[in-house]
């Protein structure tokens, strides 16, 4: 009876070290420890190949709205942005001097850039897809995204 009994404790203990150490396993796994560390860069991809990609499924319509110019930063050229006078408004109320300044593509430190666009009615998903570029290394930028319920508050 006491040799079972250990045969039991000892399989219990190799059976919670197996499911212990594929749990870990999956987990490093997860957090892409196993992933190659090759020399090559890794492919980059725009915002837009992931929009022209998305395949919408049964009974969906894919719109595509942009704002700017998919050019990778290049400044020359016009890409203004087009802010409600309501959001202008909004961030002038709380000092967001600049607000209106700023387009897309414009490299200038400590500015803020705001835009607007319109959802179609009956939009019930989406993506949205933001790329930027990081110019200094105070890590201090931050991306507002909102939604308009009524005219009376710009976003949320």
């Amino acid at each position: 009876m006491e040799r079972q009994s250990i045969s039991l404790i000892t399989f219990s203990v190799l059976l919670g070290v197996l499911i212990g150490g594929v749990g870990l396993l999956s987990a490093l796994y997860v957090q892409g420890y196993f992933t190659p560390n090759d020399d090559k860069q890794a492919i980059v991809v725009s915002g837009m190949d992931i929009l022209n990609e998305y395949k919408c499924r049964k009974a969906e319509t894919k719109q595509i709205i942009l704002g700017g110019v998919e050019d990778n930063f290049d400044s020359s050229g016009e890409e203004s942005t087009n802010p409600s006078q309501n959001l202008i408004n909004y961030l002038d109320k709380f000092g967001e001097t600049g607000a209106r300044a700023k387009d897309y593509d414009v490299r200038t430190l400590d500015m803020f850039l705001s835009d607007q666009f319109d959802i179609p009615k009956r939009s019930y998903h989406g993506i949205v897809a933001i790329r930027v570029e990081e110019l200094s290394d105070l890590k201090n930028d931050g991306i507002s995204l909102g939604y308009n319920p009524s005219e009376d508050l710009p976003y949320v």
